[in-house]
């Protein structure tokens, strides 16, 4: 996208930096302060039923993948089957708009 805005390659390197520090110090922080500001944390008996669901959260999602399974997600009278039309889409309509663009270019 910069590209396309001509913006300097120093400036965009230079936003990229800075955005990818902040949000490491910020992602790296707020569980810092979590886990010391808070009393009690991740105890059954904290305040405001604070859980670290830890490890579990990771087995729970992999028990679900290969339970559920992208076969009954995506696969014919799955809940989201007709997702599936976006990768051939994703195809298809660039190369229509091209090929269009060449047939009937812009007059200035």
């Amino acid at each position: 996208m910069a590209h396309h805005v001509k913006t300097p390659p120093r400036h965009t390197f230079s936003g990229q930096m800075i955005t990818t520090l902040v949000s490491t110090l910020v992602a790296t922080s707020i569980p810092n302060y979590e886990m010391t500001e808070i009393p009690d944390v991740s105890t059954a008996t904290q305040k405001y039923h604070y859980t670290c669901p830890g490890i579990n959260q990771f087995f729970t999602a992999a028990v679900f993948w290969g339970t559920v399974g992208p076969k009954k997600i995506f696969d014919s009278g799955g809940m989201y089957n007709w997702l599936l039309i976006s990768f051939p889409l994703g195809v298809v309509v660039p190369l229509v708009a091209y090929l269009l663009r060449k047939k009937f270019p812009r007059q200035s």
